[in-house]
C-alpha cells in the first residue's frame, strides 16, 4: 500500500490466496481495502474460482482492485466455465464471490477437470533421463487441443 501511495497509479490489482481472509477475520482483506479507500481510490474485492474461467482446478483466489477516482473501475468478468466445488470462502466475505445473480441467465462451459488435462500425457518413469518426451497420442480433448495449439508455440498434433 506504501508503494500505491507513492507511485500512485491509475489501476491497482492485488491477488492471493483466500486463506488471506481466514486470518483474523479478515482483517488484511479490510485493511487494503480502507487503505485503498483512504488514498481516494475506488475499490473492489472479489474472490474467484479459476476453474470458472476453463482451468482444470478450483483453487479459489481473492482479487483485489483499485481505480483512481479518474478512471472507471473495471468489474470482475464473469464465469465462463461450471466448476466442481473444492471448498467455500470465508463466510464473513461470502457476498465477494464472483457470479452470477439468482434467476440471472447465463451460458457455462462444461466444468474441465484434471482428467481434461493430463490424460494425453505419455507415462514417466521413477528413473526418467529424457528431459522431454513427445506425446505419444494424439489430443483427447478440446482442453488438450488448445494447450497444443500453434498460438503457443507447439504443435497442435504429436
Amino acid at each position: 500500500m506504501d508503494i500505491v501511495k507513492y507511485l500512485k497509479p491509475k489501476y491497482v490489482l492485488m491477488e492471493n490466496v483466500v486463506d488471506i481472509l481466514k486470518l483474523d477475520h479478515g482483517s488484511l482483506g479490510r485493511y487494503a481495502l480502507s487503505r485503498l479507500v483512504h488514498m481516494n481510490y475506488q475499490a473492489r474485492l472479489g474472490m474467484v474460482a479459476a476453474g470458472c474461467y476453463g482451468l482444470p482446478q478450483f483453487r479459489l483466489r481473492v482479487f483485489l482492485w483499485g481505480a483512481h477516482p479518474s478512471e472507471v473501475l473495471p468489474q470482475f468478468p464473469l464465469p465462463t466455465h461450471d466448476v466442481i466445488v473444492s471448498y467455500w470462502p470465508p463466510t464473513e466475505f461470502e457476498r465477494n464471490t464472483v457470479a452470477y445473480d439468482e434467476g440471472q441467465p447465463r451460458e457455462l462451459e462444461k466444468a474441465i477437470i484434471l482428467q481434461d488435462a493430463i490424460s494425453d500425457l505419455p507415462a514417466v518413469s521413477n528413473h526418467e533421463t529424457c528431459e522431454e518426451i513427445p506425446y505419444t497420442n494424439p489430443p483427447e480433448t478440446e482442453f488438450q487441443r488448445y494447450i497444443r495449439s500453434t498460438k503457443y508455440g507447439n504443435s497442435a498434433t504429436p
